[in-house]
């Protein structure tokens, strides 16, 4: 069914070249990231565009580290950076509807990563 999805119904993931960007820097793929790791990269992508501030991987960083939590990576806000968003709270139960998706249908290059202290390091 969710090949017929993507590929017959021609949907898209959400992925723009920046949210590539930031996976490929964690060494991510799509599917190892929560909704809310991804809602905190796209505000970003939306901020920065408003406040015509370079997009940039090293200028998120800046504001947020990576966590990992039940397995599923996120971002939290880095310690003494400023707030740039309250999360939603409506978002309950999400792990129920949630899927992997083949690598083979992202065309970006991503690798998976091992949910390890050595990941969340920032040394890559």
């Amino acid at each position: 069914m969710w090949v017929d999805f993507f590929v017959d119904g021609n949907q898209k993931l959400p992925l723009t070249v920046f949210v590539a960007e930031s996976l490929e820097y964690y060494k991510l793929h799509i599917s190892q990231l929560s909704p809310f790791g991804m809602i905190r990269i796209r505000n970003i992508e939306h901020t920065f565009h408003a406040l015509g501030i370079e997009l940039t991987v090293e200028n998120f960083r800046r504001f947020y580290q990576l966590t990992v939590n039940t397995g599923f990576f996120s971002f939290g806000q880095r310690y003494g950076s400023p707030k740039l968003m309250t999360p939603p709270k409506g978002i309950t139960k999400w792990k129920t509807r949630f899927f992997y998706v083949k690598a083979t249908a992202v065309v970006a290059r991503m690798t998976f990563s091992k949910c390890e202290r050595d990941d969340l390091s920032g040394k890559h």
